[in-house]
């Protein structure tokens, strides 16, 4: 908990003066939090999130995200890229109603031109890729490496 409540400091931009004096603790308790030679009791507990009503109860406790009440959690693909929980396509006007069965939904044979160069130039701007190694960290910091031959 003493790396959450440094967390804290950080976020809030706070010393551990301010951080005292905002959840009426004695600066000696908090100077023992966050060196680790105390645990917080109950009652520094609920002071914190007295002074803190934004901060999740959860969080504090157990380090379960997200940190603040309002935040949504953010989910990150292989590459450390946001995952948009957002389509990025838009549905057309003209798009089949949700209650026919895609088998059924034949477009038009303009419709399936248009598809049909739309895919051919998607095809000819990728470029061929292929794997020539794959590396795998362990949390013992050992490694596995996996390469084409």
């Amino acid at each position: 908990m003493k790396e959450r409540i440094r967390v804290i400091l950080e976020k809030e931009k706070l010393t551990a003066k301010q951080f005292a004096a905002l959840t009426d603790m004695q600066v000696s308790n908090v100077s023992h939090l966050l060196s680790g030679r105390s645990n917080p009791s109950l009652d520094s507990t609920q002071k914190i999130l007295s002074a803190f009503p934004n901060l999740n109860p959860e969080w504090l406790l157990f380090g379960k995200l997200p940190m603040y009440k309002h935040e949504k959690l953010v989910q990150y693909d292989l590459f450390g890229q946001p995952i948009e929980n957002e389509p990025n396509f838009a549905i057309s006007e003209t798009s089949a109603p949700v209650s026919t069965p895609i088998s059924e939904v034949k477009p038009s044979v303009n419709q399936q031109i248009v598809h049909d160069v739309v895919v051919k130039e998607v095809v000819k701007e990728m470029p061929a890729k292929k794997i020539q190694r794959i590396v795998v960290y362990y949390s013992d910091n050992t490694f596995e490496e996996f390469s084409t031959k």
